[in-house]
């Protein structure tokens, strides 16, 4: 299964996601429901419910965990880069798995984050590379 054509590449996730819905299909050409998708991703070792499959196709959901993409990724058959967000001011989030380590500081507490960004800061400095604001 692979996507006719790609969004483009600054679209949000619902937006993804939505186009994935549209243009992947089945062997016999069927669209894709949200039970197969649900399905294929527990599957995949990810479980989530139709429910919240809905939340992220509408943005109401707009930040899924990195497990979810990876679900995802698995039940349409594409590459979890697929769902990278690109565009940003300075940096591309999917350049050099920034946008994977930023998954995986959801819900550290902000102290450890304070630690984290104060290393970030450290190795950046010894790279040469310029600071990053705050957004």
């Amino acid at each position: 299964m692979t996507a006719n054509s790609t969004p483009n590449p600054s679209s949000d996730f619902g937006s993804k996601l939505e186009h994935l819905f549209e243009s992947v299909r089945n062997p016999d050409g069927s669209r894709i429901k949200q039970s197969e998708v649900v399905a294929r991703a527990a599957s995949a070792g990810v479980d989530f419910s139709e429910g919240y499959l809905s939340h992220l196709r509408t943005g109401r959901v707009k930040s899924p965990s990195f497990k979810a993409v990876e679900g995802l990724a698995a039940a349409f058959g594409v590459d979890i880069d697929y769902f990278s967000v690109v565009g940003s001011p300075s940096t591309s989030l999917s350049d050099a798995g920034v946008e994977r380590t930023a998954f995986r500081l959801a819900g550290l507490p902000s102290e450890d984050l304070d630690v984290i960004n104060d290393m970030i800061t450290a190795f950046r400095t010894r790279r040469n590379l310029p600071p990053v604001g705050d957004s």
